[in-house]
């Protein structure tokens, strides 16, 4: 991560999206978790509760859940809402930060077509950007060429996102590293060859 890279920080608000939007096992409930996603943006924007466009949205969310019986789905993600995210779902939010440093054609189209001000074309983007599950992260990577971060990028964007959760992850920790390294590759996303996360070579004597 270059200094100049430092100095402009993250080029999009990354955050703001539930885990079963990304990691539901079934289509429908990722569908739910979107659906309640729409419905947690708009209060996040500060859109009053009790007006006609809030409770015009709430009604369709809930319809479309409802006629496809995943009513209980949606209210368990909307109950959940509040509660923290789970490790997983930081690193994958610290791996797509470190995508846009490692590889500057991500960088910049997040720059040009994310940042504000916003308009109907940089929001359809940052909503998929915030919904790109990790497989079709993984395939869109590899269509494009991109290069992917190393597990020392991803876990210098983690501590810059969640300072708080430094203790999740701290430098040095070999263990941490490798258990880190395994969640990301479960998930089907590269990474690019460095030093940690890998056991380290014993020498023998002959």
């Amino acid at each position: 991560m270059s200094k100049e890279q430092e100095r402009k920080g993250f080029p999009i608000p990354i955050l703001g999206v539930s885990e079963a939007t990304l990691f539901g096992k079934r289509q429908g409930i990722r569908a739910a978790g979107m659906a309640g996603d729409y419905i947690k943006m708009a209060e996040a924007q500060g859109e009053p509760t009790s007006s006609a466009r809030f409770t015009s949205l709430r009604a369709v969310v809930y319809d479309a859940c409802a006629r496809h019986g995943e009513l209980p789905a949606l209210q368990k993600i909307l109950d959940e809402a509040a509660l923290p995210w789970s490790t997983r779902m930081k690193l994958y939010m610290a791996y797509k930060a470190a995508l846009a440093y490692s590889d500057a054609n991500v960088y910049t189209f997040l720059d040009i077509y994310i940042s504000p001000p916003y308009n109907k074309r940089t929001r359809a983007v940052l909503a998929y950007w915030r919904q790109l599950r990790p497989a079709l992260l993984a395939v869109w990577m590899k269509d494009k060429g991109f290069i992917p971060p190393t597990l020392a990028d991803v876990r210098r964007c983690f501590i810059k996102l969640f300072p708080e959760c430094r203790g999740i992850w701290p430098k040095g920790d070999v263990t941490r590293d490798k258990v880190h390294r395994t969640t990301i590759v479960r998930m089907g996303l590269p990474l690019a060859k460095d030093k940690i996360g890998r056991p380290s070579k014993v020498k023998t004597s002959r």
